[in-house]
């Protein structure tokens, strides 16, 4: 799958039209030290406590470097979003890597300009992410959050599956829902729209105290993971349950342990919208 990211701010304007490059640093004084004029090839003469002739010459020690930080101060985990960004085109779009990487990636300018430059790239960046993650949202290259620090935590936001959320019980499986069981599946129209459908208008209410077609228990029993069918279906314990048919996702990779733990831990706590 291939498609375009387009970052922008303002009037169609590339963010990183308005970034600023540092200086130059500048340039040692000349004409300082023993050697004044600055030539290394200079040399002159004196005399030491025995009266034989003693030459002076440029210095055979070799100068001190001396690196510095990213001079934008950036937090290395805000300036992880374009990393990841760059990742998602790479995968979404790998005819725009080579621009990615000239506009956000290590050299570019966006780090060697002011905070603020800094800033309004690691926002293009966000931005890009939320078009990738919208277009794969399965990739994880694409995901928009790796932890919740990159989230408006302030206002309830945890990174959930990729997202950012404002958590109730029921988000969280909204989020595996809809990256996991939603596109072409359950949903209306979807090949399993017979069985059950996960949007979010009514995934709660096609699941929880519903009857399982495939076996003698509850899609979703609240408080009990082991008697509800949609965790064996899952988990590859429906079988084992009297269940029949494939593992779910169908035609896909199991899902996460961590996921499936999830919705095994959303369903003890009494499986709540």
């Amino acid at each position: 799958m291939t498609a375009a990211l387009v970052i922008g701010c303002g009037e169609d304007r590339d963010p990183l039209d308005t970034l600023t490059t540092n200086p130059t640093a500048s340039a040692p004084v000349s004409g300082s030290g023993p050697n004044p004029s600055g030539n290394p090839g200079d040399a002159s003469t004196s005399s030491d406590d025995t009266g034989e002739s003693v030459t002076e010459g440029p210095s055979t020690t070799a100068p001190t470097s001396t690196t510095t930080n990213d001079p934008t101060g950036a937090p290395p985990g805000n300036r992880e979003l374009c990393n990841r960004y760059i990742e998602c085109v790479a995968v979404t779009n790998p005819g725009g890597l080579l621009d990615a990487q000239e506009d956000f990636g290590e050299a570019s300018s966006c780090w060697t300009g002011t905070p603020a430059d800094a800033e309004l790239c690691i926002t293009a960046c966000k931005a890009g992410l939320a078009q990738g993650h919208a277009l794969a949202p399965e990739e994880p290259a694409c995901f928009e959050c790796a932890a919740d620090d990159e989230c408006d935590v302030g206002n309830g936001e945890t990174c959930v599956e990729g997202d950012c959320l404002v958590q109730t019980p029921g988000s969280a499986m909204q989020a595996i829902w809809d990256n996991h069981c939603v596109e072409a599946c359950h949903v209306q129209g979807g090949s399993a729209e017979g069985w059950f459908v996960l949007t979010e208008d009514l995934a709660h209410d096609s699941i929880v105290n519903q009857p399982s077609f495939e076996a003698p228990l509850l899609r979703v029993a609240p408080g009990d993971h082991q008697s509800s069918y949609l965790w064996h279906k899952v988990n590859g314990s429906h079988i084992e349950v009297g269940g029949n048919g494939v593992r779910m996702p169908a035609e896909a990779a199991p899902l996460p342990q961590d996921v499936i733990d999830e919705i095994a831990a959303w369903i003890d706590q009494g499986a709540l919208p």
